[in-house]
């Protein structure tokens, strides 16, 4: 999905400026932010924020947190109902320091039940990382060549 496509449905989507390997971050929504539609609020009920992140103008992550309000008896019913609510298969795997996850085909989800105090689920493309890491390497070795003491 594209930046304009999402801008699409969400016009007043701000998007930060492009860093310098191409990655740029919006919020899409967030419960503490001053200024919001009302279609923004009823659209996400229970959900604390909504980050949004792209490289090259695409989609590449989405992390949505959600209220603490809503109560789940404990983090496997949390991600039983995560694996519900997106058809995914209920077979979380540990992910190293990011909380549980399914690796699917092309992309990832990563939940985080946080205690019950901010539950979180992370939608990602899994080529992106690799993507901005190279770029980010070959930025440095371009600032090495160039270096002149």
């Amino acid at each position: 999905m594209t930046m304009d496509e999402i801008r699409q449905r969400f016009p007043d989507l701000r998007v930060a400026a492009s860093n310098d390997v191409g990655e740029q971050r919006a919020t899409l929504y967030s419960f503490h932010a001053e200024q919001q539609s009302s279609a923004h609020r009823t659209d996400f009920t229970n959900v604390t924020s909504i980050n949004l992140r792209f490289l090259d103008s695409v989609l590449i992550s989405i992390e949505v947190a959600y209220s603490a309000a809503v109560r789940f008896a404990d983090e496997q019913d949390f991600l039983t109902r995560v694996a519900e609510g997106l058809n995914l298969p209920n077979r979380w795997e540990l992910m190293a320091r990011q909380g549980q996850g399914v690796i699917c085909r092309g992309f990832n989800v990563v939940a985080t039940y946080n205690g019950g105090l901010l539950p979180q689920v992370r939608l990602f493309n899994t080529s992106s990382p690799e993507t901005i890491f190279n770029r980010r390497r070959e930025q440095e070795e371009r600032r090495r060549q160039t270096f002149r003491p």
